[in-house]
Parts: C-alpha cells; sequence; structure tokens
C-alpha cells in the first residue's frame, strides 16, 4: 500500500494521479474549488470514497454543499465535539 501526501496549494502537482484506495481531504473548508475540480476526476477514475475533514467555517464553496447535502440523505455527516 501507499501513501501520497500532496501540498494542495501547488494545483498542478495534483494532475496525473490517480486514487484506488480512498482519498482524505484534511481541512476542507480551506481548499480552494479549483482544487476540487482537478481531485474529483482523479478519484473517479476507480470510483474511489472521498473522505472529507472540516468544519464548515465558511458558508460558501464546494465543502460547504456537501456540508449541506448532508442533510439530504444522499451523503453521511458525522460530528465530534473535542470540548
Amino acid at each position: 500500500m501507499k501513501y501520497y501526501l500532496n501540498l494542495l496549494s501547488k494545483k498542478d502537482s495534483l494532475r496525473g494521479f490517480t486514487v484506488s484506495g480512498i482519498l482524505v481531504i484534511d481541512e476542507a473548508a480551506y481548499i480552494s474549488d479549483e482544487v476540487y475540480e482537478i481531485l474529483t476526476p482523479i478519484a473517479d477514475v476507480w470510483n474511489a470514497p472521498i473522505l472529507i475533514i472540516s468544519t464548515p467555517r465558511f458558508r460558501e464553496g464546494f465543502f460547504y454543499e456537501c456540508f449541506k447535502k448532508g442533510f439530504d440523505g444522499n451523503f453521511s455527516k458525522y460530528y465530534q465535539s473535542f470540548d
């Protein structure tokens, strides 16, 4: 099994990869919509699941739209407080 860590701030370094396992995106609220447009096809090649982790700090963008979809039953949403 191979693990890759990539900086999402360098968009061109993401191109050309595919994911056959699971794609984990941490601090997803801070990632631009342009990066999601690159990442989605990367996971789609092998139908890999995408785990998107963050808090809905901003009320716009790809992550916030996914967060809202968690209420309609087509997505899974989990909440964990560290208080």
